[in-house]
This record gives structure tokens, C-alpha cells and sequence, in this order.
């Protein structure tokens, strides 16, 4: 279930101060990107963390692990995914699950970030939003209409109530582009008719993604201008990219 802290976690283990390296992947195709991992892991350990897979053809896996196997012995591959399969395309070792905290533990990271705590059933993600959305509202006739609204008693076998209704009251600019982007598939987006949107997340997109396609959003256009745009490197390892009349593609 989406949530449970399985990116929070990995990124526990990776992340660090120090930067080791600065380079980024430009253009290249997937033949010069395999020939550039074995060239620099090569007798070198490593640690390669894959977050949110949901791809598990086995082909595609095997045709990622070539190259890795040039680095040391002890080099290490971590993968958070949904789905039991992925993992067991995979993985090589016993996939581990992660576990929802405790009412309690969720009402303690719920007071940190300031309901009925059991209605976030144990996911820290839904602890977080829930309080986040809650946060902002002084009047505690706002806080009981959260607490009686009729998302609580939708089916929450894929999106907890919790995390629904942190869209619910989006404005409406941005409930309408979050609700486009997400008619399109994980591997493609298109973000288009969102004059008010002004850049991406800093995070960046999802390196997922095979195609960007980006109209009639004149504040992010100009944010995603080819190598000038200030959001350019959220998006540049994208292999297509379309942004009005500018089209980029990793593969010419």
C-alpha cells in the first residue's frame, strides 16, 4: 500500500551531506547507458536504489542487471515496489514488508506535524497529509466537517479516505490538473491547460517516466526550457520531452 514509508526508508539508507558526484545522464540510449554503468562500476561496490518499480517483466530486469554485474562483490540493489510480484522478479533475497505504526505511534507523528487517529490506520504518509490539511483550520466546526465528510465511508482498498481527501480540498486550479495527470499512464504525462501551475516538485518527475509532454501552461513552459529552465534538470533524464513548439528527444 502506498504510504507505509517503504521511499522514506530507502532514502534513509542512502542518503548523505557528502556529494560523491554531480554528473547527470544526458542524452544517451539505453546501449550507451549500459556501456557507461559497466565502465564506471567496474570493480567498484556499489549501492543502487530503485524506488516505486512497477514494472516485473523479467526481460527488462535482466537487460538492467548486465551491467551491474561488473561492479564488486558486496554491491547491493534496493527495490521498493507495491505489488509481491515485482519483488519476486527481483528480488534474490525474502522481500520485506513494512508493517502500518501503531494508533499510537501514528498519533505521535500525527502531533508533530500540527481525528480520530485510527482513521489513518497505521500509515505515516496518511498521519502526515491528514495533519497538514488540518493544520491551517483555526474553526473546530471546520475540523468536525473533516471528520463527518463522506469520504471516510468510500472504499479505501487503494487510496486511504485519509489521503483522498487531501485532494478533496485542493483548489479547484489544482484539483483539476492533479485529476488530468493522473488519467495518464505511469510511463507517460501530459500536463496541459494549467495556466496557473508554476513549476514541478522539487523533487523532480519520476524517473519512470518515458514522455513529457507540457501546452498551455505558460509559467511552467518557460520553467522547462531546454537546458536554460529552471526546472530543466527535474526533467532532463526523460528520453522524450515535448514543451509547445520545443520537442526533445533522448534517442535522436
Amino acid at each position: 500500500m502506498g504510504g507505509v514509508g517503504k521511499t522514506t526508508l530507502a532514502q534513509i539508507v542512502y542518503n548523505d551531506n557528502v556529494e560523491v558526484t554531480g554528473r547527470k545522464c544526458f542524452s544517451t540510449t539505453l546501449n550507451q547507458l549500459q556501456v557507461m554503468l559497466k565502465e564506471k562500476l567496474n570493480g567498484k561496490k556499489f549501492l543502487l536504489v530503485l524506488d516505486d518499480v512497477w514494472n516485473d517483466k523479467y526481460a527488462h530486469w535482466d537487460i538492467l542487471l548486465r551491467p551491474l554485474k561488473s561492479g564488486t562483490e558486496g554491491s547491493k540493489v534496493v527495490v521498493t515496489t507495491r505489488h509481491e510480484t515485482v519483488a519476486s522478479v527481483m528480488g534474490t533475497v525474502v522481500a520485506y514488508h513494512l508493517r502500518e505504526l501503531s494508533d499510537d505511534d501514528c498519533w505521535c507523528l500525527f502531533l508533530k506535524h500540527v481525528f480520530e487517529v485510527r482513521k489513518c490506520r497505521g500509515l505515516p504518509l496518511a498521519a502526515k497529509t491528514l495533519a497538514g490539511l488540518l493544520r491551517a483550520k483555526t474553526d473546530v466546526a471546520e475540523w468536525e466537517r473533516v471528520l463527518k465528510s463522506d469520504m471516510w465511508d468510500l472504499s479505501n482498498e487503494d487510496i486511504l479516505p485519509a489521503l483522498r481527501l487531501s485532494y478533496h480540498y485542493l483548489p479547484s486550479h489544482l484539483k483539476q490538473c492533479f485529476a488530468y495527470c493522473a488519467l495518464f499512464p505511469k510511463e507517460e504525462l501530459e500536463i496541459c491547460n494549467c495556466p496557473k501551475l508554476r513549476s514541478l516538485p522539487d523533487e523532480g518527475l519520476p524517473f519512470s517516466l518515458s514522455s513529457l509532454s507540457v501546452f498551455l501552461c505558460p509559467l511552467l513552459e518557460h520553467r522547462c526550457q531546454p537546458y536554460t529552465g529552471e526546472d530543466w534538470p527535474k526533467i532532463c533524464h526523460i528520453p522524450h520531452i515535448e514543451i509547445s513548439f520545443f520537442q526533445i528527444s533522448c534517442q535522436s
